[in-house]
């Protein structure tokens, strides 16, 4: 299993973050490294460990991210928003 710590390495955060910090940094990152903006090999691989670090550091289970990205597999790029927003929906009111 994956340390929290090595998630906020991958965010590029200090270990505690506040939920708002993670959920900018999440943003940022994500842009940058989004499949459908960067066409480098190695970043939807980026993406997706970004990804996996969001939604444990917030409070979901790689399984669970998981298991949501495989009932909808047409269309990958969409989902990824969809399972962030509804994440986002989620843990609204929400401090780490």
């Amino acid at each position: 299993m994956v340390s929290k710590s090595r998630y906020y390495k991958i965010l590029g955060l200090p270990i505690g973050a506040e939920i708002e910090e993670i959920k900018k940094a999440y943003r940022k990152l994500a842009m940058e490294y989004h499949p459908d903006r960067n066409k480098d090999p190695g970043a939807t691989e980026k993406f997706k460990e970004i990804s996996e670090a969001y939604a444990v550091l917030i409070g979901k289970s790689k399984a669970q991210v998981d298991a949501t990205v495989q009932m909808r597999p047409r269309n990958w790029s969409a989902e990824v928003f969809d399972i962030w927003a509804r994440m986002e929906e989620e843990n609204k009111g929400i401090h780490v």
